[in-house]
């Protein structure tokens, strides 16, 4: 589990004040987690402190899954965020969490340029097809690669 710590103010005069609401979280997809359970994609609800603070442990996301975060906070308009979740001992602020398209799990700050997906393999599996369920990462790429003979036997 990753810590996310969540902090929201609104401006006032000479400054900004602390936020009291409501933030709901919901996985995306059902998935499973590393332990083989099945997680159900229903939400859960944690109240904003008096500070306008809050630290929630969430699982960290993985191909299979984003989080859907909701900030019910003091308006009556809602905010929706889908964001990826790292695998982190240490606490991560919300604010550095990297938004995603919800339809694509693709990172926000790459729409529109041209995706790779590649797969981190041992070094020992590296001449082999890519299994089921290998572990993916995204980047852009600004020019089309050159192929260079094939890549697998």
């Amino acid at each position: 589990m990753t810590q996310i710590h969540i902090s929201i103010r609104k401006p006032k005069t000479g400054g900004l004040d602390p936020v009291t609401g409501v933030m709901r979280f919901r996985p995306v997809r059902r998935h499973f987690d590393a332990a083989k359970n099945l997680v159900i994609a229903a939400s859960f609800d944690a109240d904003l402190s008096e500070d306008g603070e809050l630290t929630v442990d969430l699982l960290p996301t993985t191909g299979a899954f984003v989080w859907q975060v909701i900030e019910l906070a003091d308006t009556p308009q809602a905010y929706t965020r889908y964001v990826e979740v790292p695998n982190s001992k240490t606490k991560v602020e919300y604010a550095d969490l990297v938004e995603v398209d919800a339809g694509t799990f693709v990172p926000k700050d790459m729409t529109g340029s041209q995706l790779l997906r590649f797969a981190a393999l041992p070094p020992s599996r590296r001449r082999r097809r890519f299994p089921p369920n290998t572990r993916t990462s995204w980047c852009s790429s600004t020019k089309r690669p050159r192929p260079r003979g094939p890549l697998w036997p």
